[in-house]
């Protein structure tokens, strides 16, 4: 079988962490990068590889079949869509855009040129989350009643005013919700489906006497899914300790996950503790070898554009709620 050819666009940063990862795939090759930082450019040191500081320029000259594109979140569409106009396949990293206005005339495009677009959040791909998702389909926790998630860090960009354009909500969108936030909402509705109604509230430390930032930095979210399951959500990158938590409750049992370890109780009782270690695992090259699979087969994928739409609808959702300060219907 031929090798997928690959170009990445975008390759500083996290950019770099996808480029890595795609590169460890023994059935890709990788063609050509393109970013307009120049350090970002010579830190790649694959032989053979094209550069270019120009993303047109790329898709026109070069032979490939998919594009990775990692990009400030406003910079996506224009990206994206071109490189679907032009026949190729796209895999870019969370969220899928920075407001649902821009998410769907990016999947408009995929499938008016039907071609692949893949939406990646790699915790998906962790021990922890399969785990999870076996325990769940097993029918050891019953009917979920109640889920409660929590993404904790302490980012320094937030006390020293250098987020850049992560903090200008034009060009992000915002960072609590739509960014850290994106990878405790994907896993929950993995889990819990689409909550029909989301209440949010927001907040901004400012911590620099000057600050220039205008996004959140911490949320609080209150979710209602249909079938009655009630969701909490807490986000923040401005404390400490660290956390990554979702705690599933069900009619039959409770698991607690975290990337170290699950907790299985029954009742109030712990029955099992089950040792996982999401560290040992690149969940980026896990995520990559998985939507390769996918494309190659024709099949469905745990990062299709729907599923990441059903996301990008929530966190909109949550932020007109936060606006508004009233419950809002996710649609």
């Amino acid at each position: 079988m031929a090798k997928l050819r690959v170009g990445a666009i975008g390759v500083g940063g996290m950019g770099k962490a996808h480029l890595d990862s795609i590169l460890v795939h023994k059935g890709v090759t990788v063609r050509a990068v393109c970013d307009v930082s120049t350090a970002a450019l010579d830190a790649v040191q694959t032989p053979g590889v094209h550069k270019y500081t120009d993303w047109r320029e790329l898709i026109a000259k070069e032979e490939l079949d998919l594009v990775a594109v990692c990009l400030p979140h406003h910079l996506y569409p224009p990206v994206v869509i071109a490189a679907l106009k032009a026949g190729l396949h796209v895999y870019k990293d969370k969220p899928f855009a920075k407001d649902l206005a821009d998410a769907r005339k990016m999947l408009a495009a995929a499938k008016k040129h039907q071609r692949r677009l893949f939406v990646g959040a790699q915790r998906k791909f962790s021990p922890s989350f399969l785990k999870a998702l076996d325990i769940l389909k097993s029918g050891k926790l019953g009917k979920i009643h109640f889920v409660r998630g929590a993404i904790h860090y302490y980012w320094t960009p937030v006390f020293e005013d250098a987020m850049r354009w992560r903090g200008q909500a034009k060009e992000s969108g915002g960072i609590a919700i739509i960014d850290s936030g994106y990878h405790i909402l994907d896993a929950v509705m993995a889990f819990c489906g689409t909550p029909r109604s989301v209440f949010a509230s927001t907040g901004s430390l400012r911590a620099a006497a000057k600050g220039t930032y205008d996004i959140d930095d911490k949320a609080a979210l209150v979710l209602d899914f249909p079938d009655g399951a009630l969701g909490s959500m807490t986000i923040s990158f401005a404390t400490v300790p660290g956390e990554f938590r979702v705690v599933l409750h069900g009619q039959a049992g409770t698991l607690d996950i975290t990337p170290a370890a699950m907790n299985l109780y029954q009742a109030d009782k712990l029955v099992e503790t089950i040792t996982v270690d999401d560290a040992k695992v690149n969940t980026l090259a896990a995520q990559f070898a998985h939507c390769v699979k996918a494309l190659r087969a024709g099949k469905p994928s745990l990062c299709d554009p729907d599923r990441a739409l059903e996301v990008q609808k929530v966190i909109e959702a949550a932020y007109r709620s936060d606006a508004a300060g009233e419950v809002v219907r996710v649609r």
